[in-house]
């Protein structure tokens, strides 16, 4: 190939090159042109799209306002509510806290929610330890908790309150008291039991009224009974003392009548024995024992007299001692009795009437014989107590007295013995005491009896008025 044909050549092919890259320059001409189109479109449709999202954000801005300041006002009504809230909170919290009587509220186990200082002293910890913990957990070993724990789990249950119960409680401090307690459960919004409310009241003062008063009601029955049985037991002595003095008048009577009768009775039988010494035995014996029952009446009608004629001692200076042995001395003692002396010879004198003393010792001691028919002994015994008294007692280890005589012996006209008309040792106790002094004693069955007579050391010399 030529040059020129090759130049030719290669202007051929630049030309169609140039024509290639010309043909794709106005394709790309008019692909800008179209995607200016687009553009122009989009741009026209993303204007459109801004004004309403513009109109979209101030509406939304303006919903959003009014929604803020709905939410502002609730706000601050929230804030108000729970400004009341706190408010109504601290001022029952006040009043529980400053109330005087126990309070306490309790969630469904029983543990302690809340609890006022009233009620430390009862569990002995602060209302702030009490917190998350039951009565039981605070006092282990005591009564009071096991009660409490019992209705708290009587209300968790059944959802019932208890009402003014009356509980007896030792507190912390080891005192009894005595509260009346209430509890009431509280309910969530589905009215399930989630716990309760307690309160007591301090009652102790009014139980300790009631039973005062209740032992006021019943020492005032005793008193009544013992005002009854005084009154009666002065009616007794008044009917009694009547009694006395018809037995008195018509003592003195009956024994002038019978005492000539029975001498003469007695001077006959001393008769018969002097001219009948040699009779038969049977009416040896029959004298004897009309002698003995002779004397036996000449007794009792002394004993009437006595009594009928009871005149006030005359007080002189009298050795007990010297009064107790004449006496004995005086006395026939059976073989089978033993006498013990165990009078203080250092005893000092009193002022007495020797020979009613006489009579009250001899009228004991012959008792005391008496009761000793199988044999025994009798412990005489004397001494001064405290100075002020002269105290003489007969001891026997005879029969002794019964429970239910042993507060009659004393009375007129009782006796326990076959023959006797009850006279003798109320004799004793109305001479005993005309001296100012008294008489006692003391007995048990079957082991025998001690009669104590105490007398005064000092009185005033001579009759008493």
């Amino acid at each position: 190939m030529s040059l020129e044909a090759g130049m030719m050549e290669g202007e051929q092919t630049s030309r169609e090159h140039l024509l290639g890259e010309l043909a794709q320059l106005r394709r790309r001409v008019a692909e800008l042109e179209a995607s200016d189109a687009e553009h122009g479109r989009a741009e026209g449709a993303l204007a459109r799209y801004r004004e309403g999202l513009e109109a979209l954000v101030d509406e939304r801005t303006a919903e959003l306002g009014e929604a803020n300041a709905t939410l502002e006002e609730q706000l601050a009504e929230r804030i108000r509510a729970e400004g009341a809230l706190a408010a109504e909170r601290n001022l029952l919290r006040t009043l529980i806290d400053n109330l005087p009587d126990p309070v306490f509220v309790k969630d469904a186990q029983g543990r302690y929610i809340a609890t006022n200082p009233a009620h430390a002293p009862i569990l002995g910890v602060d209302p702030e330890q009490a917190i998350g913990k039951t009565t039981l957990d605070l006092r282990p070993d005591d009564l009071f908790a096991r009660y409490a724990e019992a209705n708290d789990l009587d209300v968790l249950r059944s959802g019932q309150a208890i009402l003014n119960r009356e509980q007896p409680v030792v507190d912390s401090q080891g005192r009894e008291r005595w509260f009346l307690t209430s509890k009431m459960p509280f309910r969530d919004a589905s009215g399930s039991v989630v716990g309760l409310v307690g309160v007591s009241r301090d009652i102790t003062e009014r139980k300790r009224a009631e039973e005062a008063l209740q032992e006021y009601s019943e020492r005032l029955e005793e008193m009544v009974e013992e005002r009854t049985k005084e009154l009666r037991e002065t009616q007794d002595q008044l009917v009694r003392k009547e009694r006395l003095a018809v037995l008195g008048a018509l003592s003195g009577a009956v024994g002038h009548e019978l005492r000539n009768p029975l001498g003469s009775i007695r001077n006959g039988v001393y008769y018969l024995k002097m001219v009948l010494a040699d009779a038969d035995p049977e009416v040896k014996d029959t004298l004897d024992i009309v002698d003995l029952e002779a004397t036996k009446c000449t007794e009792i009608i002394h004993d009437l007299l006595d009594f009928a004629r009871a005149r006030p001692p005359v007080r002189v200076r009298v050795d007990a001692n010297h009064v107790v042995r004449e006496t004995l001395s005086r006395t026939t003692v059976p073989e089978n009795i033993e006498v013990i002396d165990n009078l203080d010879e250092a005893l000092p004198q009193i002022l007495a009437d020797a020979v009613q003393l006489g009579q009250v010792f001899g009228n004991i001691i012959t008792n005391a014989l008496q009761a000793m028919p199988q044999g025994g002994r009798l412990v005489v015994s004397s001494q001064a107590v405290e100075g002020e008294y002269v105290a003489v007692s007969f001891s026997d280890t005879g029969t002794g007295i019964s429970e239910e005589n042993l507060e009659r012996v004393f009375e007129p006209l009782f006796t326990t013995k076959a023959r006797g008309i009850g006279l003798g040792l109320m004799l004793c106790k109305m001479l005993v005491e005309s001296h100012g002094g008294t008489i006692e004693v003391q007995s048990e069955l079957g082991k025998g009896s001690t009669f104590t007579v105490r007398l005064p050391i000092g009185a005033t010399p001579g009759p008493l008025a």
